[in-house]
Formats: structure tokens, sequence, C-alpha cells
């Protein structure tokens, strides 16, 4: 009897730890974790350096379990710093895609800006969406030396999500 009941509960221990596995893989797929891909110099002079990364993050839809509609988030920075390293400001695009493998479309495009040296400030941002694409723009200013830098950020979706 006792080799009867240590069988059993020995199965159902084995076999509740198949289902837990199976259940997880089947909701968790394997890129829901968010990346951050290498930082690029995208402008440079003698007083500044523009720097851009990008961030790409997987966003739970909640359409239905077997959609075949994927929902990405990217984030795109620039981040602009004087030849020290020391950040003057920075200008966030981000774009929200929906993608199926036969096409792609932007749902949403907005954009943030923050400044950390009193002496530059913003005279323009923007953020719209077109097709496939979020599109961004911004003019930086130096109060003191009335010196402006202008900059443009676009985030791409293919039809299969490849982000560029």
């Amino acid at each position: 009897m006792k080799k009867t009941i240590t069988f059993i509960l020995s199965f159902l221990i084995l076999f509740s730890a198949t289902l837990n596995h199976i259940y997880a893989s089947e909701i968790l797929p394997y890129d829901t974790s968010p990346y951050q891909t290498c930082t690029d110099i995208i402008y440079q002079d003698e007083d500044i350096i523009i720097t851009c990364t990008l961030t790409i993050q997987n966003v739970n839809s909640g359409m239905q379990p077997y959609s075949t509609k994927k929902i990405r988030s990217i984030s795109k920075e620039a981040a602009i710093t004087n030849t020290k390293g020391k950040t003057l400001a920075t200008y966030t695009l981000t774009g929200t895609f929906t993608y199926d493998g036969n096409s792609s479309t932007c749902t949403s495009a907005v954009c943030s800006t923050s400044v950390q040296n009193a002496k530059w400030y913003f005279t323009s941002q923007k953020a719209s969406k077109s097709g496939k694409k979020a599109l961004g723009s911004f003019t930086l200013k130096n109060a003191s030396t009335n010196k402006a830098k202008s900059g443009q950020l676009t985030i791409t979706c293919s039809k299969t999500g490849v982000i560029s």
C-alpha cells in the first residue's frame, strides 16, 4: 500500500511539473524581453555631439491568444552632449507599431524632451506618423551663443517586425 501511494504521488508531481512547463512555454514567447541596440554618433562638431540610442520593447497586445498581430513600442533617443561628455539635452521619439507578416502600421508617435543645461532650450519639437514610420524632429538652441542645431529621427517597422 505504501509503495502504491508513493508511486501515485510521484506520478502526480511529475505530471503537474510537466503541465506547468508546457503552459509557461505557450504563454511566454521567446522575444518578450526588451533590448537596447548600440549607441551611434549621428552628429559631431567642435561644440556638441549627438548620439542616438534605439530601445525596442515587445508589448503584450491583449489580442486573441493565437492572433498573428504583434505590437512593438520603440524609442529612439537623441542625447546631445558637449565634447566633455556632459549631457545638455535629450529628445526622445517613441513609436508604437503593429505588424503581422503581411503589413505594418505605426499606430502612434510621441516625443519628449529634457534639458539638463540652462543655457540650452528646445525651440521646436515634433512627432508624427506616416504609414509604417514614426517621424520626429527638433531644434535645440544655445541662449548664450544663439547657436542652433536641428535633428531628425525616423523609426521604421517592417511587415515582419524588423526595426530600422
